[in-house]
């Protein structure tokens, strides 16, 4: 049945798997991420950004940045979602065939997720500043100070952004296995009755992960040293920078093993929504 209960998520047995596939996977993780910073740096060097002015936008530049922001993250998702849901003789068991349809889905659905939560800031973001004129209106304009508004905002966008990217997940798993794919409906089914332990257990795996990731993007932007100097110590830093998204990643692996039916002797094994 559609209705019954799911299975309440383990949260600190989920947080200490993911943690554990992801010390585990070091080794993996540096070597990507010192591959992947190369293509990033030439791309952030030597193609032009995308101007801000309206009178000199330049909307070839902004749709080739967003193309290669897409591209990006299609290679990221397929390789640590492999790594984490594979055994490691299995991780590169794809032929070109298949990797190139995988890579076209998954790009097709990281668009859509995007458009989704663009959707879902705005219309947070709008009913957000329809609450302060209300509060403002009615208690005077100094009722809510603009740091607490901000922290607020922030705050919301972040748990909002985590429960759709974390309710999703199961469908980008089974793009990178190169399984049939789980819709997002059904990964929304997969996923019911577990919002507040996904937004935890999205917290605790991106929280933490920030704190490196943030302190390695300060010390590239406050470092006084030569040109060179600032890329040797950027490129050094880079896997820090990816750390949220493979936390989250990390995360979502544990939290489809557990949920999404692998067999028919599964134990939460349920009839799919969309059959």
């Amino acid at each position: 049945m559609i209705d019954d209960k799911n299975i309440p998520l383990p949260i600190m047995d989920i947080l200490r798997k993911a943690y554990i596939a992801v010390l585990n996977n070091v080794k993996s993780w540096l070597i990507f991420s010192y591959i992947l910073a190369v293509p990033i740096y030439l791309i952030s060097r030597y193609l032009p950004e995308p101007a801000i002015e309206p009178m000199n936008f330049d909307y070839q530049s902004l749709v080739f940045y967003v193309a290669i922001s897409v591209i990006i993250l299609v290679v990221i998702n397929i390789f640590f979602y492999r790594i984490f849901m594979l055994e490691k003789g299995e991780l590169f068991k794809i032929n070109t065939s298949e990797l190139l349809s995988v890579f076209f889905k998954m790009a097709a659905y990281i668009l859509a997720l995007l458009c989704v939560l663009f959707l879902a800031i705005l219309t947070l973001v709008l009913l957000f500043g329809l609450f302060v004129t209300i509060i403002q209106a009615v208690f005077g304009e100094t009722a809510l100070s603009e740091a607490i508004s901000t922290t607020v905002v922030n705050l919301s966008m972040l748990i909002v952004m985590l429960l759709i990217t974390m309710r999703v997940q199961p469908t980008f798993i089974s793009l990178a296995l190169n399984k049939a794919v789980l819709p997002m409906k059904s990964a929304y089914y997969y996923t019911r009755d577990n919002n507040k332990e996904l937004i935890l257990i999205g917290l605790f795996s991106f929280i933490p992960a920030m704190l490196p990731s943030t302190a390695a993007l300060m010390i590239i932007e406050n470092f006084t040293a030569s040109e060179a100097t600032i890329n040797l110590v950027a490129y050094l830093l880079f896997p820090l920078l990816l750390l949220p998204n493979i936390m989250i990643m990390s995360s979502g692996a544990q939290i489809y093993k557990y949920l999404v039916p692998t067999g028919p002797d599964d134990k939460n094994h349920r009839m799919d929504i969309t059959a």
